[in-house]
C-alpha cells in the first residue's frame, strides 16, 4: 500500500514561491508551463507574421500576402480561435480571437514602447496587423481590436481587413488598410 505523505504549510509554500504569492497565481504559472509544453499539440496553433502601418511592405494588398520575405514583419506564435455564437435575431456571428503563446505575451517588437505604448500610451498589441494563414495556405492581413478580458488566459479580438482607406492631410495623400464596419443598432 502507497502512503501520500502531505507537505506541511511552510513546505509547501517554499517549494511553489517562486510561482507566485498566492495559489492562483501558482495554478496560472503552471498552467502556462503546460500550454508552452503542449503548444504545438493543438491544430489552432501556427505562426503568424505582427507588425504596425510602418512595417508594412505590402500597404494595398489584403489577401495572398508573403510575410515570410518580408524582413519587415515579426514572427510570433500564435492560435487563431473561431468562436460561433447562434443568435435568433441575427443569425449565425462569428467572433475571432487570437491568443499568443505565454512566453511572446510581451511586445517583441523593439519600437512598439517608444513609438506606441510611451508616446500614446497604446496597450500592447491592440492597433496593430497580423499576417495569418488561412486553409488554403495563404496570408490575410487582420486588425487587432481589443482585448478579451473574460479569460485570464489573454486573448484578442480581431477583424479581417476589408478595405484600404485613403484620405488627404496637409496637402498629402494618405493610405492604410483598415476594416469597415456598419453598425446596426
Amino acid at each position: 500500500m502507497a502512503v501520500i505523505v502531505m507537505p506541511n504549510r511552510d513546505t509547501y509554500i517554499a517549494l511553489h514561491r517562486p510561482n507566485g504569492k498566492t495559489n492562483g497565481e501558482v495554478r496560472k504559472t503552471q498552467s502556462n508551463k503546460v500550454m508552452e509544453a503542449t503548444w504545438w499539440n493543438d491544430p489552432q496553433s501556427s505562426v503568424a507574421y505582427i507588425y504596425d502601418y510602418y512595417h508594412d511592405s505590402e500597404p494595398f494588398t489584403l489577401y495572398d500576402l508573403h510575410p515570410e520575405k518580408d524582413d519587415k514583419k515579426t514572427p510570433i506564435d500564435i492560435k487563431f480561435i473561431e468562436t460561433l455564437y447562434p443568435s435568433i435575431a441575427k443569425g449565425q456571428e462569428v467572433e475571432y480571437h487570437l491568443q499568443f503563446r505565454p512566453s511572446q505575451q510581451e511586445s517583441i517588437l523593439p519600437y512598439y514602447k517608444p513609438e506606441y505604448e510611451d508616446y500614446y500610451g497604446s496597450e500592447y498589441p491592440i492597433g496593430l496587423y497580423i499576417d495569418i494563414k488561412d486553409n488554403k495556405g495563404k496570408y490575410r492581413r487582420w486588425l487587432i481590436c481589443m482585448k478579451d478580458f473574460t479569460d485570464k488566459f489573454s486573448k484578442y479580438m480581431i477583424l479581417p481587413c476589408n478595405h484600404i482607406f485613403h484620405w488627404c492631410a496637409d496637402r498629402k495623400k494618405y493610405d492604410m488598410a483598415g476594416v469597415r464596419r456598419t453598425q446596426s443598432s
